[in-house]
């Protein structure tokens, strides 16, 4: 990517987006579409029609759309707003009302459904990029957390949600992970995943939680004070805060909204160029159509 979108305001957007030869010239610097492409028969050197944003064989007489195999395959907004709207996400501008506003866009499923898979990008990430923290000298406090209570005990009984969360105080990089159960069997495992052997681990977790030792970590326990577990639960608190403001968080998306949150976290001030390389890295342009 040879253009600094770091550097680009939202007034810069929408000029770059004004026409569809300029929109489409962008998303080729930004590396969400094909510069130029080969036929897959002939080989040769296929020519664009912007018209019909197709790629033509004048040896074949096979076309193909743009569109294919990349981000905007089966996306039905174009992709102008598809750009504008990438940009005020990663910024965090827009509400969902003035999302609808902006773009003209009049069923707020639209906005909902995008807003997903901007998610569903962050999460990918993760998946493609497992957080790994800790190791020699390196110190990590762990905390588990419930996400959902009854209010005051009240009404019906609410499902308890449990999140596993770390945090490297040397790197400040950490994870929070949606779990099934906050015991030792479930968590046991996670820890040796992304918790690298010979860390200091701190917690104020309970005794079933006095085993570290066994297998490779060194164990500090404060209960009481719980000043050794200060880090992670601040960054606990934040994404609690996030999650107050969606008024909660359906069950089966949680994982992507702790994703959204550790990846805004991971990357500040350089959302947007993230969100395009997550994007080339899922979405990598064929050369050949």
């Amino acid at each position: 990517m040879d253009l600094n979108v770091n550097d680009l305001a939202y007034s810069d957007v929408i000029m770059k987006t004004r026409s569809e030869e300029s929109t489409i010239n962008f998303c080729r610097h930004l590396g969400l579409l094909r510069g130029h492409v080969a036929c897959r028969r002939c080989r040769r050197q296929m020519a664009f029609d912007i018209n019909g944003n197709r790629w033509r064989c004048n040896r074949c007489r096979r076309t193909a759309s743009d569109h294919k195999g990349t981000f905007f395959s089966n996306v039905h907004l174009s992709k102008d707003t598809v750009i504008r709207f990438m940009y005020l996400w990663c910024k965090q501008y827009c509400r969902q009302v003035d999302f609808q506003h902006e773009f003209r866009i009049t069923s707020s499923s639209t906005v909902v459904e995008w807003k997903n898979l901007m998610r569903g990008v962050c999460l990918e990430h993760f998946i493609r990029n497992p957080v790994v923290i800790g190791g020699v000298g390196h110190t990590v406090e762990i905390v588990e957390c419930v996400r959902v209570r009854s209010k005051y005990h009240r009404a019906r009984r609410a499902v308890h949600e449990w999140v596993f969360g770390a945090i490297d105080i040397e790197t400040t990089e950490g994870l929070v992970i949606p779990v099934a159960n906050p015991d030792a069997a479930t968590v046991f495992p996670l820890i040796q995943q992304r918790i690298l052997p010979d860390t200091t681990i701190m917690s104020d977790m309970w005794i079933e939680f006095n085993n570290f030792q066994q297998i490779g970590y060194t164990h500090f326990v404060d209960p009481v004070a719980h000043a050794a577990t200060n880090h992670i639960k601040s960054v606990w608190q934040r994404a609690k805060q996030a999650h107050k403001k969606r008024y909660g968080t359906h069950r089966q998306l949680q994982s992507t909204y702790l994703a959204e949150f550790m990846w805004r976290r991971k990357f500040p001030g350089v959302a947007f160029q993230q969100l395009l390389v997550d994007i080339q890295q899922q979405y990598p342009l064929a050369v050949t159509l």
